[in-house]
């Protein structure tokens, strides 16, 4: 999967539980094994938050 896909299918997933009240880009950001919060903004960046996990907590804003 890459970032447009993953952004598209969080956005149709959000869409499906009501408005949003902002109707700017989505901001997505995952849990790093430290427990800190990275921005996704790219292919690679999606390939790090996925790469060989089962589970992925995401952060939508």
């Amino acid at each position: 999967m890459d970032y447009d896909d993953l952004v598209e299918k969080v956005g149709k997933k959000i869409r499906l539980c009501g408005p949003r009240r902002d109707d700017g880009p989505l901001r997505v950001r995952y849990e790093d094994e430290e427990g800190d919060l990275v921005s996704m903004r790219s292919d690679e960046d999606v390939d790090m938050a996925f790469g060989g996990k089962n589970q992925v907590t995401l952060h939508v804003e």
